[in-house]
């Protein structure tokens, strides 16, 4: 600590661990090669960084922490900050244009057109398409990974959840002109706190959001299962959560 007050700005920065640089990407994209996506994830402990990456932290024997976890993925993460926006395109424009996009990264030929057949219940929009694909590859496999290992191996309870729910009408996101229509990163968080601008209110327009009676429920809903966790250490089996080995 005493290091980092002494030490410029620019010392301070020049130190950044790469992990931390990759977290501050400005929106959720397509892999841009083979090799997959490319953001590192941090794991704290009771506010210290874990220098393990984080599946390997989780999995360790005895873990490198065991208490109650929940893991929750917005089924379309990538609606807050979309590294595409095709909200008006006609599926038909941008089934070629993610045929390009794959072929560029180096994938297979005929991917593009595969995704697409096997995303076909989103295909009501090209931008919940392509934000529910993102997602998947950059967040939900991963953390349903995350909570199998650690189911492995904690003795405490581990949950995961796919949240599906969407706001009720568009929604004004931080830092983009652009309005999340979909189960959009933080969007959770919102309804749970009933603070509905805090994610709106940082594009510092005064932008407000005017919850519907659907919105409250739902964040009713994410509130109470936080709660039950944090004061039994489980959900009650009326809660509805799987274990984290059943299928997404």
């Amino acid at each position: 600590f005493e290091a980092m007050r002494a030490a410029g700005v620019a010392a301070v920065v020049n130190a950044t661990p790469a992990a931390w640089e990759a977290l501050r990407a400005t929106s959720f994209a397509l892999p841009t090669s083979a090799q997959g996506l490319g953001l590192p994830g941090l794991l704290l402990v009771d506010g210290t960084v874990v220098s393990k990456p984080v599946l390997e932290a989780l999995g360790s024997s005895p873990p490198v922490v065991d208490v109650p976890l929940m893991l929750t993925v917005m089924a379309q993460e990538a609606d807050r900050m979309p590294g595409a926006v095709v909200f008006n395109e006609t599926l038909v424009a941008f089934g070629k244009w993610l045929a390009q996009a794959y072929a560029a990264a180096g994938f297979a030929d005929g991917l593009g057109q595969e995704v697409l057949k096997q995303y076909a219940i989103y295909s009501v929009n090209a931008q919940l398409t392509y934000d529910s694909v993102v997602t998947d590859v950059g967040a939900v496999c991963g953390a349903l990974a995350l909570a199998r290992v650690a189911a492995a191996g904690f003795r405490s309870p581990v949950y995961a959840g796919y949240v599906t729910s969407v706001p009720s009408a568009p929604f004004p996101c931080a830092d983009t002109d652009y309005e999340c229509h979909f189960a959009f990163n933080g969007w959770d968080l919102a309804a749970a706190t009933g603070l509905w601008d805090v994610v709106a209110g940082r594009r510092g327009d005064n932008t407000t959001y005017a919850p519907t009676l659907v919105d409250e429920v739902f964040g009713v809903t994410v509130r109470s299962h936080i709660v039950a966790l944090a004061a039994s250490g489980a959900l009650p089996p009326s809660s509805g959560w799987q274990p984290p080995e059943s299928p997404p």
